[in-house]
């Protein structure tokens, strides 16, 4: 899959009704201080973001979204 840059891959998740604040919430419950602080330096600061990174899917699995509802979402972002 193409990399997404990080306007693509916010506004696809608008598209699929997932807040910001949502994805911040995923963040905060993962399990140690250095997850939560990595994954939050990556969501702020990354430019462009690769679907088979280990943060799409911790932040997807703590979303409740399947690799397939993500693969969706990435497919459709990719046109944005």
């Amino acid at each position: 899959m193409p990399s997404l840059t990080a306007r693509q891959l916010r506004l696809g998740l608008m598209d699929a009704g997932i807040t910001s604040t949502e994805v911040v919430a995923a963040i905060e419950k993962m399990p140690t201080e250095r997850d939560r602080k990595t994954t939050a330096v990556e969501w702020e600061y990354a430019t462009n973001f690769e679907r088979c990174h280990p943060l799409i899917t911790a932040i997807g699995n703590f979303l409740g979204l399947t690799n397939a509802q993500i693969d969706l979402m990435w497919r459709s972002a990719s046109q944005i």
